[in-house]
């Protein structure tokens, strides 16, 4: 079961241009579908979740996300209103396909939304952090 709520999400995208002028950033403020998941507690991961494996190749740990790869670069840092920042590492089937907006949205806004999964070590972490954050 994953947690769904809809929220204006910032997101901010560092990249690095070669030569002197180092990094740069953009900030953007799209609507998405926050969703969560977990690598321990029950039904709601994969093989992979489990063992903490991304998409990247990173180790999934608090502070990451999924997200569409082909709308929010992976290392792009995507700030929550609430004012946490999660690093975009990982993608799902899911998230790419916005199944969790298009099934729950009321407007067409919020059916055409991004999805963005915030990972959780446990379960029951997943579960209350969306049970508080509607």
């Amino acid at each position: 079961m994953k947690l769904k709520q809809t929220t204006l999400v910032s997101l901010m995208v560092v990249s690095a241009l070669p030569g002197a002028f180092g990094a740069y950033a953009r900030d953007n403020s799209l609507l998405a579908r926050v969703t969560v998941y977990w690598a321990r507690g029950g039904h709601g991961s994969d093989r992979y979740t489990r063992q903490h494996k991304s998409a990247t190749g990173q180790h999934l740990h608090q502070g990451h996300c999924a997200v569409d790869p082909r709308r929010i670069p992976y290392g792009s840092h995507v700030v929550l209103p609430v004012g946490t920042t999660l690093n975009a590492v990982d993608t799902g089937s899911a998230v790419r396909n916005r199944k969790a907006a298009r099934k729950s949205g009321r407007t067409i806004n919020e059916r055409n939304a991004l999805v963005i999964d915030k990972f959780f070590e446990t379960k029951r972490q997943a579960l209350m952090w969306a049970n508080s954050n509607p």
